[in-house]
């Protein structure tokens, strides 16, 4: 299942990652994240050398600003691919916002319990 709401009725997608190890990860997704992926640091293990393309700041939850090291990956759902902006985090959930949606059509149904994602 590559889509599903969890106990507590939260959106989660399963995202492969393509560069430069393949793994497929759990995301939390959250309309509320302007970036790509934000992931745990236990994850970091697949850059195997990567070099981050930039610095971004971004503005947190609690209202303060935190700068990251971003990364370029490339990421992959069903049969759509493309690259994502990326960055880690010492959160324990990985995160995908905006970015990753855009181009699909999100649907997120919490009165007949339905996500899609076209």
């Amino acid at each position: 299942m590559d889509l599903y709401l969890d106990k507590d009725k939260s959106p989660h997608i399963v995202i492969g990652i393509n560069s430069p190890i393949q793994v497929k990860i759990d995301c939390i997704i959250d309309t509320g994240f302007s970036g790509g992926l934000s992931l745990p640091q236990k994850y970091k293990y697949i850059l195997k050398g990567e070099k981050s393309i930039t610095f971004l700041n971004y503005q947190l939850g609690d209202g303060t600003s935190k700068m990251f090291e971003i990364f370029n990956l490339r990421v992959k759902f069903r049969q759509n691919e493309k690259n994502l902006a990326v960055f880690f985090t010492d959160c324990q959930d990985a995160i995908a916002g905006i970015e990753f949606l855009a181009g699909f059509k999100f649907i997120l149904d919490l009165k007949k319990f339905v996500i899609n994602l076209d």
